[in-house]
């Protein structure tokens, strides 16, 4: 499929921090798409702002797309796609405490963890994780609770800062099980109508999910939430 458009990291690089409204907007058409990924039993491993890509259509919203699903995990496999014989596979920025530890033995939840760095990095403008070297960043992420985003961003709601702390939680007993749990906790700072991500998320995931309470109003408004999100997904190695 030929796309038009510009993925995240290059709206962050231009614009720097986001609108609540508008970021989470972006992360729940996002969680919709990786939705359809988990119940296929795939878990991507490699989610970042430049594989999320915003093209662009003739008359509406620019769409969510997640990419590249090269080093992408399935039930069945330990993984999919060409970079199997790296022993790190992912983005570090992005790679949760335990993808850092074995690529092979990741579930959703590493994903949630992804989907939470890049909620922080939109609305702050800023990685919760960042260092000169490698080394440095499994350092950080495996061995140090992620900083919080209220104390980068002390004037985003508590609310969203919550939500990005228990998708940041080092232990994945403790982050959100699902990304319908995700989308239930941010979806309250989202533009109008974002509880419909989370019916669509739900839906494909077999949950019951509620929109969290928001502490406070989003800051900014956005579009309408967009119809599902395209996902671009391999088929499992037999």
């Amino acid at each position: 499929e030929y796309l038009e458009g510009g993925d995240l990291s290059e709206a962050l690089a231009k614009g720097g921090a986001m609108p609540v409204a508008r970021a989470v907007s972006y992360l729940l058409q996002a969680c919709e798409a990786i939705a359809e990924a988990h119940a296929l039993g795939i878990v991507h491993r490699d989610l970042k702002p430049a594989n999320l890509f915003l093209a662009r259509r003739a008359g509406r919203d620019a769409i969510v797309k997640v990419l590249d699903f090269g080093i992408s995990k399935t039930s069945e496999t330990a993984t999919s796609g060409l970079t199997q014989t790296s022993n790190v596979m992912g983005s570090p920025q992005y790679m949760s405490p335990e993808q850092m530890m074995s690529s092979k033995n990741v579930d959703a939840r590493a994903d949630v963890w992804a989907l939470g760095v890049i909620l922080f990095e939109l609305v702050s403008g800023e990685p919760p994780f960042a260092a000169e070297t490698m080394a440095e960043i499994v350092y950080m992420v495996t061995q140090r609770d992620a900083p919080l985003l209220l104390a980068k961003s002390p004037d985003l709601p508590p609310g969203l800062g919550a939500a990005v702390a228990r998708a940041l939680a080092r232990n994945p007993a403790q982050r959100y099980a699902n990304v319908a749990q995700l989308a239930a906790a941010i979806a309250p700072f989202g533009p109008p109508r974002s509880e419909i991500s989370i019916e669509r998320i739900a839906r494909v995931l077999g949950t019951h999910e509620a929109p969290a309470e928001a502490s406070s109003p989003a800051s900014a408004s956005a579009p309408a939430s967009s119809p599902p999100p395209f996902v671009a997904m391999p088929v499992p190695t037999p």
